[in-house]
């Protein structure tokens, strides 16, 4: 019950995943109840940032791809990008920049994989 009231109202499993002031904001819910409780989200520019990021290193550029990669990475089912928690922030920068690595790890950077137009060596076959 408590792991689906946190999760309801701020976004979290656990308490031990709050920043400080939710932790402050979830203190005086408990104990006045006037409190409005809500999760933290991030700003605008924050917003914006994480558009382009993910516009200059993924394949699909579409935002909607975009929140299905944040729905995979941090387990949060967004419908705009403007609703993640700014815990998550920091998490999503730092995939989607992996994301990037990985495109030129695999690809060598060149576009082709390397080991691509080469021919196999084979000793016992005879060219004639």
């Amino acid at each position: 019950m408590w792991v689906d009231f946190l999760y309801d109202k701020l976004g979290t499993n656990s308490s031990a995943n709050l920043s400080i002031t939710e932790l402050v904001r979830l203190h005086n819910y408990l104990t006045d109840g006037n409190t409005a409780l809500q999760k933290e989200i991030i700003t605008t520019n924050q917003a914006n940032m994480l558009i382009d990021l993910w516009v200059q290193n993924s394949r699909n550029k579409d935002q909607n791809s975009l929140l299905i990669y944040v729905k995979r990475i941090v387990k949060e089912d967004l419908n705009n990008i403007n609703n993640l928690a700014k815990r998550n922030f920091k998490t999503m920068i730092q995939a989607i920049k992996k994301l990037k690595q990985k495109q030129h790890k695999i690809t060598g950077g060149y576009g082709i994989r390397p080991y691509e137009n080469k021919i196999p060596h084979n000793p016992k076959l005879r060219i004639v």
